[in-house]
């Protein structure tokens, strides 16, 4: 269940990274909208609650947050260096 918790932090964190204009133009190739953008961001939300709620599930209501919280540092670190180094 982490391993699937890291998929959504660091898809989540992606999908936010792409709702910007500069990630978007280079790594799509394309302008994009704004409404693209607010469906991104809309679609980004879920995925971290979706982290939470599996972090929650596997190590309680105690440790769940605080792993949840380490979980999406992982994925958002993930995320920086794929959209910055790739």
């Amino acid at each position: 269940m982490i391993g699937l918790a890291l998929l959504c932090s660091a898809t989540g964190f992606l999908v936010f990274g792409v709702a910007t204009d500069r990630h978007h133009r280079r790594h799509l190739g394309r302008w994009y909208s704004a409404r693209r953008a607010v469906l991104l961001k809309m679609l980004g939300w879920p995925l971290l609650a979706a982290t939470m709620a599996l972090a929650t599930a596997t190590w309680g209501v105690i440790m769940g947050p605080i792993a949840g919280m380490g979980v999406m540092m992982m994925g958002a670190a993930a995320s920086f260096v794929i959209l910055n180094a790739l």
